[in-house]
């Protein structure tokens, strides 16, 4: 009867894992996208100039 309650314990713990996993991601998605922006407007400058 113990391990039931157990793993009912650790499900919100397994939840929060997986948002902050989820927050991981979109933040280095985000940031891929902006260096990939910033690197963008510098060829595009370089190549008007």
């Amino acid at each position: 009867m113990g391990s039931p309650l157990k793993r009912r314990n650790n499900n919100p713990w397994m939840d929060q894992d997986r948002q902050n996993q989820r927050r991981v991601i979109a933040t280095g998605v985000l940031f891929a996208l902006i260096v990939l922006g910033g690197v963008g407007l510098l060829v595009y400058a370089l190549v008007q100039g």
